[in-house]
């Protein structure tokens, strides 16, 4: 990441009730909307560069990151 000057943020500034919301609304959402389709693929820690370059192509909202996932 300090090498290619890449920059990982993250954000979380919300109330506990705007997260009840949020939850409240993806529990009755996910079977209607195709929300799966915002996020990539999602990637082991191991293979981070494959996933900066796929977030860095935009073709998704979102690329994850699981730092427990093994690299298959």
């Amino acid at each position: 990441l300090v090498s290619r000057l890449a920059t990982v943020t993250g954000v979380h500034d919300y109330s506990g009730e705007q997260l009840v919301r949020a939850i409240a609304f993806l529990e009755r959402s996910w079977r209607t909307l195709p929300l799966d389709e915002l996020v990539g693929a999602t990637h082991a820690l191991a293979d981070v560069d494959a996933a900066l370059e796929e977030a860095a192509a935009g073709l998704h909202v979102r690329v994850g990151v699981a730092p427990g996932r093994r690299t298959p």
